[in-house]
């Protein structure tokens, strides 16, 4: 963070909706003239960015797919312990959905089948869609393994020092 010394800006407390519930982190702040607040500590915990994880969206987002969002937040509060307000839910799932409908825009986003999938269904079945469904997971996964056997002769060979 530069050079000069931070000056301590006391104790801060942070809410951070999880799927566990809501969960309260005290931790010293501390700021720099040249860059502001030091937030590495919340980058580490990987709360920097929002203020709710990656699993309690993802909970909101399936559970308020089906019904109103008060039904979805009591759905919440009784089957997860997730105590989230109509409005703040409501902004959750719709902010979700925008980044969603912003990654599908840009093609980053596709559907996980393809033509031929549509076409092997209408002349062989659904049973050989299954079929081509397993044998492509199971490429990919020792695509996985391999590469995870690469990587670990890297490390491997960087214990050794030879890499």
């Amino acid at each position: 963070m530069g050079g000069a010394l931070p000056r301590n800006k006391g104790t801060a407390e942070v809410d951070h909706l999880t799927t566990n519930g809501t969960i309260r982190i005290g931790r010293r702040v501390y700021w720099y003239r040249s860059a502001g607040v030091d937030n590495r500590l919340d980058c580490w915990l990987g709360i920097a960015d929002a203020s709710v994880s990656v699993g309690a969206r993802e909970l909101c987002c399936l559970v308020a797919v089906d019904c109103s969002f008060a039904k979805a937040a009591a759905k919440l509060k009784r089957l997860g312990q997730i105590d989230v307000g109509l409005s703040r839910l409501r902004e959750l799932v719709e902010r979700e959905g925008r980044q969603v409908l912003d990654v599908r825009r840009r093609g980053l986003l596709s559907p996980s089948w393809t033509g031929e999938l549509l076409h092997l269904a209408k002349h062989e079945g659904p049973l050989a869609v299954l079929k081509e469904i397993a044998a492509t997971r199971e490429m990919a996964a020792l695509a996985c393994v391999e590469q995870s056997n690469t990587l670990n002769g890297y490390w491997s060979l960087q214990r050794q020092g030879v890499a």
